[in-house]
């Protein structure tokens, strides 16, 4: 009995492969950020009573550029590109731009936000309030806002946000509880660009605010902290976290 020799696979075959790949290791990620949400013991205090609630941006239409797709991209093509692989380096370094195959801008974070695909971990089924939501975070003036207010992720810049309660501060008539801070060091260490993002939710406020008005009060009430980072195919994962002041 002869036996046949299993066929090598086809391009096609490869990139699904790789495919299943990256989404199993994004769902590894998602179940450890689960875990160690329950272990933190943290929560935000404000009238949303929110703790760390687990979310994906999920990278779409490329809106975070991975080189490695780029050289894959122009090889499959077979275009006269392809007899130059020093021009095609040259070429995906351009496209990543300065921002590198590991880190994600503010203004590229907004826009994966801002994407009918990602938005609803903000906005609930309300188109009308999305397009208005849409509209401000992809303004050149909300890009800036945000930015200058993006922190690197550590301990003691979770501790400056709104609404955290630190151990000291906890009420003594309540049995004190022990934070657990291994989802910083697992973000920081397992994933890329690791940060904490506030973004502005109050869509009543931020409508009324004109090009003159202080964008503080846009900022004070309802707002959302993001503890993120990214993944090796632009994916932004972490937590994200809510806070209501009326």
């Amino acid at each position: 009995m002869t036996t046949c020799a299993a066929e090598p696979p086809t391009k096609k075959q490869r990139l699904n492969n790789e495919e299943i790949q990256e989404n199993d290791e994004l769902s590894r990620v998602m179940r450890d950020l689960n875990i160690l949400s329950q272990k933190s013991n943290l929560q935000l205090h404000s009238e949303a009573e929110d703790g760390l609630n687990v979310i994906v941006l999920y990278n779409c239409d490329d809106v975070i550029p991975i080189k490695s797709d780029i050289i894959s991209g122009i090889q499959l093509s077979k275009c006269a590109l392809c007899a130059y692989p020093d021009l095609v380096q040259l070429l995906s370094d351009f496209i990543v731009t300065a921002h590198g195959d590991t880190h994600f801008s503010t203004a590229q974070f907004l826009e994966l936000l801002s994407n009918p695909q990602n938005i609803d971990c903000i906005i609930d089924n309300d188109e009308d309030i999305a397009d208005q939501l849409r509209s401000f975070y992809l303004s050149e003036r909300m890009k800036k806002e945000i930015d200058e207010k993006r922190t690197q992720l550590s301990v003691s810049n979770i501790r400056q946000l709104s609404g955290f309660v630190s151990e000291d501060e906890q009420d003594d008539d309540e049995d004190p509880v022990v934070f657990n801070w291994d989802f910083v060091q697992y973000l920081n260490e397992n994933l890329c660009d690791a940060s904490i993002i506030t973004v502005p939710t109050d869509t009543f406020t931020l409508q009324n605010a004109g090009e003159t008005q202080a964008m503080d009060a846009a900022w004070e009430f309802i707002h959302d902290h993001f503890i993120v980072a990214r993944t090796r195919k632009g994916d932004i994962v972490g937590y994200r976290s809510k806070i209501v002041w009326t």
